[in-house]
């Protein structure tokens, strides 16, 4: 600490009234030991609560790829299923319009069999379907997204209009 002291204010900025003083100064916080040793126990649990939630989020994440996955699979397989099915109700078909024909089974028969490929053309449709599905959600799962185009197509003006 350096300044200047002195008893008559005449007398302050003279040489004899500069004054130095010269120490050291230490600061411990003994008082605030405990607190101390609080935050940091608090900060501590607040990491391990971090770390616990990221690794819920990191299974969580695993548990919806896995499930795409195996939802995309499924489909798959039911795809390969309900084309043989397709193929066998179109022979059947086949089958009984060639017996219609030369009249060894009545309409009915037939009927059926035209009201059976349907509906297995109709399921097959939805499974191809659902296999397109469960690939966007494996996307997703992976971490992509949808973003709209953000440069829109710009229409297509004719000769005439512009003039």
């Amino acid at each position: 600490m350096i300044g200047y002291e002195s008893r008559n204010l005449s007398s302050l900025f003279q040489g004899d009234s500069f004054m130095g003083n010269v120490g050291a100064g230490f600061r411990w916080d003994i008082l605030n030991y405990g607190r101390i040793q609080n935050n940091i126990r608090a900060e501590q649990a607040h990491f391990r609560e971090l770390v616990f939630k990221y690794q819920e989020v990191v299974l969580k994440a695993h548990q919806e790829v896995e499930n795409a996955i195996n939802r995309f699979l499924r489909a798959q397989q039911r795809v390969r299923f309900l084309q043989e099915a397709v193929q066998a109700a179109n022979e059947s078909v086949e089958l009984a319009e060639n017996q219609y024909r030369v009249g060894k089974v009545d309409f009915q028969r037939l009927l059926d069999s035209q009201r059976t490929l349907v509906l297995l053309q109709d399921q097959l449709t939805a499974a191809r379907g659902e296999v397109v599905m469960s690939l966007v959600a494996i996307y997703k799962a992976l971490g992509g997204g949808w973003q709209p185009n953000p440069f829109p197509p710009v229409p297509e003006t004719s000769p005439t209009e512009e003039s």
